[in-house]
């Protein structure tokens, strides 16, 4: 067991929370396969309903899910993990993992935690950028930087769809070794991120 589940008694059964950290050890595997994280302490994990996940963590409106040391995670009433739960608890493991890594830059943390939960870029996200990048208002990897909980609803949605757009180039350039070889040599990341910026404007003409 890596994780140390923590809930609301009135919100998460105990067998439910037993069937829940189920569901989230399988997510953790999956992650620790693809990034190679180790773990020397179990990570945390607060439960909450939607309601109450908002008031403890003081997260934007549009987030599901945080991590800050601990993952924090709403979850629908019947306490069970639906795809969004776990692509949201695979998304927030993601930041615990790279968090043991070093430190990586805001767009790295999203776009990774975005591409291993399984999310990929829709096609009005994709329109989005192109007509950014058209207009020449597309800012680039290293302009993403900072916290994105400043960020208002449609600053967000375009950021993170930035963001998943370059890990997709990312991994398609890198393939999954090479992207192990990066966690590895961070000292990398900022060459590698401008050549992402020059493919990512290239295919959104």
């Amino acid at each position: 067991m890596r994780l140390t589940l923590r809930y609301e008694g009135a919100v998460l059964p105990d067998d439910a929370a037993r069937d829940l950290t189920k569901e989230f050890e399988a997510q953790v595997n999956l992650v620790v396969f693809q990034l190679g994280c180790k773990f020397d302490d179990r990570v945390s994990v607060i439960v909450r309903t939607q309601e109450n996940y908002h008031q403890a963590s003081g997260a934007a409106e549009w987030s599901g899910g945080q991590y800050d040391g601990r993952i924090q995670i709403a979850v629908p009433p019947s306490g069970k993990a639906d795809d969004y739960v776990r692509q949201t608890f695979a998304h927030e493991f993601v930041h615990a993992c790279l968090a043991r890594r070093g430190p990586w830059p805001s767009w790295f943390h999203e776009g990774m935690a975005q591409k291993i939960s399984g999310k990929t870029l829709g096609a009005q996200e994709r329109e989005v950028l192109t007509q950014m990048n058209k207009a020449d208002q597309l800012p680039t990897l290293a302009q993403l930087g900072g916290g994105w909980a400043r960020l208002g609803s449609r600053q967000a949605a375009v950021a993170y769809a930035l963001a998943l757009a370059a890990a997709q180039v990312l991994y398609q350039d890198q393939q999954d070794y090479g992207v192990r070889n990066l966690l590895n040599n961070p000292e990398r990341l900022p060459a590698i991120a401008e050549r992402i910026d020059t493919r990512l404007r290239e295919s959104l003409r």
